[in-house]
């Protein structure tokens, strides 16, 4: 998905929905100069990520795309990398911003990588060559967290990758 011309292309998720925007199991989904907007706020969070990618699905965010505004309670606000194969990629001009994620249960977080996966060539991946992570925020961790509290900026789970070449994760 593309905008045409300079100016990107704004989708933004209803206010109430609780699904994810995009759900990517076994295919892949570029989005190029396109804002994903939640949309969502405070006692309106959505139940599921943004953007759900799983099953050995491909998703990339790249020139210029954005992923903002979206609150969720449990497991991811922007991002769920879950499952055998599947992967993530962030270009270094694109942006996750004003997300937020809350729970009960401690699972809450941006960008979640998780994986039951034991082969190292097939665990999830979210790679980050650049852009930023930026304004975000989760009630028990404001970081990186790696198989442990459960919760994070970017948190990731046992069996899964997080490959950071580039970019940043700050203000959060």
């Amino acid at each position: 998905i593309s905008s045409v011309g300079d100016r990107p292309i704004r989708l933004s998720r209803g206010a109430g929905d609780n699904a994810s925007m995009f759900s990517v199991a076994g295919g892949s989904l570029t989005v190029k100069n396109v804002i994903l907007d939640g949309g969502d706020s405070g006692a309106n969070a959505a139940k599921k990520p943004l953007v759900t990618v799983a099953s050995g699905g491909t998703f990339v965010l790249s020139d210029g795309a954005v992923i903002e505004n979206s609150v969720a309670q449990n497991f991811a606000s922007a991002l769920y990398v879950d499952g055998a194969g599947s992967s993530v990629t962030m270009g270094p001009d694109c942006v996750i911003r004003n997300c937020r994620a809350w729970s009960a249960t401690s699972y809450g977080a941006v960008v979640r990588v998780a994986s039951s996966e034991t082969d190292e060539a097939n665990m999830p991946i979210f790679v980050m060559n650049g852009g930023s992570i930026t304004g975000c925020a989760c009630d028990l961790n404001a970081g990186i967290s790696v198989n442990g509290g459960f919760t994070g900026v970017v948190y990731v789970y046992a069996y899964s990758v997080f490959d950071m070449t580039g970019g940043a994760i700050t203000n959060n």
